[in-house]
């Protein structure tokens, strides 16, 4: 794969991995109750404990698998009790609510994903926020004093491949027809 397909493709080759998680707890169809999953969600973030977070959690998203409060709030409570499963609910929040770099740069803050999964995390990262998910990134890395992970990022960045600026065509329709224009 090269450099500018594994640009667009990063985003989908994550998003099998929400996938692979909503089957993994059987969830195959649903009718989102979004208020249910919002409330429910609200109480795992005043959680006592981080059990009692995670299983709030865990409940909010039977109502609403597709929303990233739920995911989010569950990635908290994993990440408070050190299991590595917090990346992956951290990776599904930031697939779900794309543009918070806040969620990305918790997602990229887990250690355990491979290296070819970090890098598509990076690169879809930086496509949807715009990089502002690599600043943030340093803000939560000295939150959770995870300097170790501030001091890689420079070369991370570095390692990613860039998208070619290439021209985009407008088009439009007016009374004369379609007009097009070319800006590079």
């Amino acid at each position: 794969m090269d450099e500018d397909d594994q640009i667009r493709a990063s985003e989908y080759i994550l998003k099998r991995v929400l996938c692979a998680e909503l089957a993994a707890r059987g969830i195959t169809r649903q009718v989102r109750r979004t208020s249910d999953a919002a409330k429910v969600a609200g109480r795992a973030a005043q959680a006592t404990s981080p059990e009692a977070a995670r299983d709030l959690a865990e409940a909010a998203l039977t109502a609403d698998a597709v929303s990233p409060l739920p995911w989010f709030n569950l990635g908290i409570a994993l990440r408070e009790l050190e299991d590595p499963a917090a990346a992956t609910a951290f990776l599904c929040a930031a697939l779900i609510y794309q543009g918070d770099p806040e969620v990305w740069a918790e997602a990229l803050l887990i250690p355990g994903a491979d290296h070819e999964l970090s890098m598509f995390m990076l690169l879809t990262a930086r496509r949807m926020t715009d990089g502002a998910a690599f600043e943030t990134k340093a803000t939560v890395a000295r939150k959770h004093d995870k300097m170790d992970f501030l001091a890689e990022l420079p070369g991370l960045i570095g390692s990613l491949p860039h998208e070619e600026d290439r021209p985009i065509t407008v088009r439009g329709i007016s009374v004369d027809g379609v007009e097009s224009i070319r800006i590079r």
